[in-house]
């Protein structure tokens, strides 16, 4: 809608008909007493047209008086005064509105919504739970959040931020942050790159320094891959080698696994509890407690109002009843579980690819004792500081 279409429903106008043989001079006696009309248009031989009110209460007199012969008939009324007229007398919807705006103006002194952006490694859960222990949180009022000191006190907190800022807009607290990139390898200004475990070398790209090595060569923990320093037969200076060293290894791991698994069979029985949050104080709306074994699943619903979220909502926690079964397992079914935690720790050492050679358990008591033999492909570069006298450096 313009802002003509705006001022016309504000002010209030009407669609009315002119019926008549003089029904066209009308347009004419309209023009004359400067009074606009619109969507005008000529249906079945009647004039139709739009004008304001204040107008039509005008042509009204103005037909009375002119010899002009024709019957102007009110169609449909339109604008916010006409039905502010049809309700007058119901005074509670008035009063309700007046609440409303005056109960919107009061929230928007409050966060209703806590968001977190730029973080990559770090959890959401964690920024949001260390927020939490700062006081900020779905529901603080705006007054309580110091925008300048609670990012330092944040990036004191937690680890992992180099940078950090709250920024509120309208009831929304965004929390930005930039992550510290740390190095996996430490930092040097000269070192050379050596081999930090035994292997045979399958993948070599040395980005920087001096190649010491072939693909296919065998390399003990230690061995120089790369050098650092560099003799152009002019001068010799220092560089850090770097590059990526990927070698065939054997490694051996060791795993303790319980004789006794116990298995989580669902009984189908399942109670929900909920809970209202109303800017942070938690209301429960049910009486006792769960008193058998159970997993729960936790869902939230929050009021949305003008596309936001208001911190105001519902919290449904179902519990779903389980019975604990324990069972004996034997030595093929603890390999395989040797198998799976190896795939677990390989994850976790960054290993390229890892392939069992050897997997051995015995029962010791009441656990498998595991030891599994692996060969492996992973990148077994290393720095290594070179210290050299600066005359060296600078020759």
């Amino acid at each position: 809608m313009s802002l003509l279409g705006i001022f016309r429903y504000l002010s209030g106008y009407v669609d009315i008909c002119v019926k008549g043989d003089c029904a066209e001079q009308f347009i004419n006696l309209c023009a004359k007493q400067k009074i606009t009309v619109w969507r005008i248009r000529k249906e079945l031989g009647i004039l139709k047209m739009r004008m304001s009110v204040k107008d039509y209460k005008q042509i009204r007199a103005l037909r009375k008086k002119s010899r002009l012969k024709f019957k102007i008939r009110l169609i449909k009324k339109h604008g916010i005064r006409f039905y502010i007229y049809r309700y007058r007398k119901r005074k509670g919807i008035l009063v309700g509105l007046i609440l409303l705006f005056a109960f919107l103006i009061f929230m928007s002194n409050f966060i209703w919504t806590v968001e977190v952006k730029g973080n990559k490694e770090i959890k959401y859960e964690k920024i949001i739970s260390t927020c939490r222990e700062l006081g900020i949180y779905d529901g603080v009022y705006k007054g309580n959040i110091d925008t300048y000191n609670l990012p330092l006190k944040l990036i004191l907190k937690l680890d992992g931020i180099a940078w950090c800022s709250f920024n509120i807009e309208g009831s929304k607290l965004t929390v930005e942050i930039s992550e510290a990139k740390v190095s996996e390898k430490e930092d040097l200004n000269a070192a050379n790159l050596i081999a930090a475990r035994d292997g045979v070398i399958e993948k070599l790209e040395i980005t920087d320094g001096v190649k010491m090595v072939k693909i296919g060569q065998a390399v003990r923990k230690g061995d120089l891959i790369a050098s650092g320093l560099i003799d152009n037969g002019i001068r010799t200076y220092t560089v850090k080698a770097d590059g990526q060293v990927i070698a065939k290894t054997e490694r051996s791991f060791n795993f303790t696994i319980p004789k006794c698994k116990e298995s989580v069979l669902p009984t189908g029985k399942k109670k929900s509890f909920r809970v209202v949050n109303f800017f942070g104080i938690k209301i429960p709306l049910y009486l006792g407690n769960v008193k058998y074994e159970y997993i729960d699943e936790q869902y939230e619903k929050r009021v949305e109002l003008f596309g936001g979220k208001l911190p105001i909502g519902i919290t449904t926690r179902i519990f779903k009843e389980v019975v604990l079964k324990k069972e004996e397992i034997d030595v093929s079914y603890a390999e395989n579980i040797a198998s799976e935690l190896l795939a677990i720790e390989a994850k976790k050492l960054k290993l390229h690819s890892v392939k069992i050679s050897n997997i051995d358990c015995q029962l010791v008591g009441s656990e498998y004792k595991c030891s599994v033999t692996a060969v492996c492909s992973e990148n077994i570069s290393e720095y290594q500081q070179i210290n050299i006298d600066n005359k060296l450096k600078n020759r």
